[in-house]
């Protein structure tokens, strides 16, 4: 089966979107928890939350793309394309 080795790695987390800033909140001790502001939580009692804030789906994919995707969806093809952006050269092909 023909495959393909990568080494890189992407992020979309709710302490930071991209390796260098996910890893900055890490070294900072940072939470993603926070106050639930994606919706309203009147009647609900849990208020808290871990969101991916910050994140404009404008500034990573075309809008008829991303058009196409649910929000978790657009979370994957970010980390991805990222992903695939530090990657060292070209992406080698193999047989796996």
């Amino acid at each position: 089966m023909k495959g393909v080795v990568a080494t890189g790695m992407g992020v979309v987390t709710p302490i930071g979107i991209g390796v260098s800033a996910f890893w900055d909140s890490i070294l900072h001790n940072r939470v993603g928890i926070d106050v639930i502001q994606n919706f309203d939580t009147t009647d609900y009692k849990v208020k808290l939350s871990a969101e991916v804030k910050d994140f404009n789906v404008k500034d990573y994919l075309e809008p008829k793309t991303a058009k196409r995707m649910d929000r978790f969806s657009q979370f994957a093809a970010v980390a991805a394309k990222e992903a695939m952006a530090l990657l060292p050269g070209k992406v080698q092909e193999c047989w796996c």
